[in-house]
């Protein structure tokens, strides 16, 4: 039987294989753990470009997070999932903001009626949708 190799002292035997390592129900758990921790950051993040580009909340915002009352833009951090830029939101016009990743300059223009997270989320997976279905009447013309 193979030994643990999560961590180099733990010296259990190992139940299963974990990221190619052998690893002790001890471990396994901490493993399950983590893989849960990052699908549920992985949930909040918002495609923003149609290349795939990511801003995500802060882990405060994401503690923050309910389901019943939506997380408001403005207040929390944000980073650029990518280059790990910090990301700013800006209003820009009387109609618009600009949200911006100060690293990489990534931007991404929304109405100021997105206020949440939720929002964005939903007016990115708007916009990609309207991108899609014109590229495909483009592409049947």
């Amino acid at each position: 039987m193979s030994r643990c190799e999560i961590f180099t002292d733990c010296g259990s035997n190992a139940t299963e294989v974990v990221d190619g390592k052998h690893a002790c129900l001890i471990h396994l758990k901490e493993a399950k753990k983590q893989e849960a921790k990052d699908e549920h950051a992985r949930s909040f993040a918002v495609v923003v470009s149609e290349y795939g580009d990511k801003f995500q909340p802060s882990m405060a915002a994401r503690w923050a997070y309910d389901e019943s009352n939506d997380n408001p833009l403005l207040g929390y951090s944000a980073f650029h999932a990518l280059c790990r830029g910090t990301v700013n939101i800006a209003q820009t016009s009387e109609t618009h903001q600009t949200i911006r990743c100060r690293n990489c300059g990534l931007r991404l223009v929304a109405p100021i009626e997105i206020q949440t997270w939720r929002d964005l989320k939903e007016f990115c997976e708007r916009q990609a949708l309207q991108r899609k279905l014109e590229g495909q009447l483009g592409a049947s013309q």
